[in-house]
């Protein structure tokens, strides 16, 4: 039983030894001279889900559960957010290039059609991101046709 001791201590000390490697929070503003919701006439449904499903990977500010401060679950929300910031980012959407917008815009409309967004794994945490089958179609097609110059 001796070993078996002193390997669990070994993982406690390892364990609370990461607590103390954490990596920085995705925590600046949602709404800025940049973003999409002051650049965009945005309807209100758009932006309730917008604010429900997407900001919290896809913006300069994520609202972190109790357990992101524990490693090393909070490495894996954190590479998660920053990946997704690299794809999309709503907070700083007129710094893209126009094609690059209108890109974009189409690839909303094709994840959202396919289900594809918000991840299952995030909606598995947060049921308000579930988008349903009747607004389906209407996100789409909204952020299909958006016209942006």
């Amino acid at each position: 039983m001796e070993p078996l001791k002193y390997i669990f201590y070994f993982f406690l000390v390892v364990f609370i030894g990461i607590q103390f490697i954490r990596p920085a929070k995705n925590d600046g503003e949602v709404i800025t001279d940049h973003s999409f919701v002051n650049n965009i006439e945005t309807p209100q449904n758009i932006r309730n889900m917008l604010s429900n499903a997407c900001y919290d990977c896809h913006s300069n500010s994520t609202k972190y559960p109790w357990y992101a401060d524990i490693s090393p679950v909070s490495w894996y929300i954190s590479g998660h957010v920053e990946d997704g910031k690299n794809k999309l980012n709503f907070s700083e959407w007129q710094k893209y290039p126009l094609s690059e917008r209108r890109k974009k815009l189409e690839k909303i409309s094709d994840l959202i059609k396919r289900r594809w967004m918000p991840l299952h794994d995030y909606l598995g945490q947060h049921p308000e991101a579930f988008i349903r089958e009747d607004e389906l179609e209407s996100y789409s097609e909204w952020f299909a046709n958006l016209e942006i110059d």
